[in-house]
C-alpha cells in the first residue's frame, strides 16, 4: 500500500541530513524509486512527515513523496523502505515559506513583548534576541 506524504529538502532535491540527491519528477512524471532499506526511524529508511509533522522538517523546497513498502510512523514522521517525489508543492515555493517565516518572527516578537515584568531579564533578552533572528531571516530574499 502507498501513502502520500511530504518531503523537505534542501535547494535541488538534496536531503537535509545526509546529502542524498533525489530523482527529481520531470516532465509532469515522478522521480524514480528510491529503495531505502529497512524502515527504522532515526536509523534506516526513507524519512517523510504527514501535513501535522512539517513545521518539525522546514527546509527550503518541499515536495509531495509517495511512500511504499515497509512503512513505519513514529510520533514525528513516516519512514518508508522506499519512495519517490511526485512534485513539488507550488504553494511552499511560491510565498508560503516567506509567509510562514512572516508569521514566526511577529509570534515571536508578541511573545517577547507578553512576558510578565517579573520574567528574568536573561529570558527576555533571549526571546527578543530571537524575535530579532527570526524577523531578519524572514526578510531575507
Amino acid at each position: 500500500m502507498t501513502v502520500r506524504a511530504y518531503k523537505f529538502t534542501k535547494p535541488g532535491g538534496i536531503g537535509p541530513f545526509f546529502k542524498f540527491r533525489w530523482p527529481l519528477p520531470s516532465d509532469g512524471r515522478p522521480g524514480e524509486w528510491v529503495e531505502g532499506g529497512r524502515a527504522a526511524p532515526c536509523r534506516s529508511g526513507l524519512h517523510a512527515c504527514r501535513a501535522g509533522q512539517l513545521p518539525y522538517w522546514i527546509r527550503e523546497e518541499l515536495w509531495a513523496i509517495e511512500l511504499d513498502g515497509d512503512i513505519v510512523e513514529s510520533a514525528g514522521k513516516l519512514v518508508a523502505s522506499r519512495g519517490r517525489l511526485l512534485e513539488p508543492v507550488a504553494a511552499w515555493s511560491a510565498g508560503g515559506a516567506a509567509a510562514f517565516a512572516s508569521d514566526c518572527a511577529r509570534q515571536t516578537a508578541e511573545l517577547a513583548a507578553g512576558l510578565p515584568g517579573d520574567a528574568p531579564p536573561e529570558l527576555v533578552r533571549l526571546i527578543e534576541g530571537y524575535a530579532s533572528r527570526v524577523r531578519t531571516r524572514a526578510d531575507a530574499p
